[in-house]
């Protein structure tokens, strides 16, 4: 596990190659401020190597008075996807 500022931004900063395929995109109104959210899922490949990682990434955008919109709040995720527990619904 990567720990601490420091150690965060030499791991991003060492990355050399991303490749991704966005799979799925969700958008829905925000009332409170007249805005939207937005979910991203997909895969994501890191330096080349042939593991693929689940992505997740949402996003809470909220309009400016010129009419376009600002980020106010973004998270991701990724998850090994050969780690990954697939689960049944009945």
């Amino acid at each position: 596990m990567i720990k601490g500022k420091e150690a965060i931004v030499a791991k991003l900063t060492s990355l050399q190659q991303f490749r991704y395929q966005i799979s799925h995109i969700d958008c829905a109104a925000f009332a409170p401020t007249r805005g939207a959210t937005a979910q991203v899922t997909g895969d994501i490949w890191v330096d080349g190597k042939p593991d693929v990682l689940f992505l997740g990434q949402s996003f809470l955008l909220h309009p400016t008075p010129q009419g376009s919109f600002w980020i106010a709040l973004q998270t991701w995720m990724t998850v090994d996807r050969s780690r990954m527990v697939q689960m049944v619904l009945p």
